[in-house]
């Protein structure tokens, strides 16, 4: 989304794009609904800078399995 829209608003293309990062994880708990907007815009920031969303790919996938690691960790190490 903020390569779509840098040629029209410029870097102001990050604040909407972390929102909507907000709402697709509005289901999710309170602590995770907070950090994706940071995150989205980290992500947002990430794409701008490098012009190319295959960085941000490569994070939000290195902390969903850093999640997944931690909650399998959690179940069979400290049940």
């Amino acid at each position: 989304m903020v390569l779509a829209f840098v040629g029209i608003v410029g870097p102001r293309a990050i604040l909407p794009m972390a929102y909507v990062y907000l709402v697709i994880h509005w289901n999710k708990p309170m602590g995770e609904l907070i950090s994706s907007f940071f995150g989205g815009s980290l992500l947002g920031i990430i794409a701008y800078y490098s012009r190319s969303i295959v960085g941000g790919i490569i994070v939000h996938v290195g902390i969903a399995w850093m999640m997944e690691l931690g909650a399998f960790i959690s179940k069979y190490f400290f049940p």
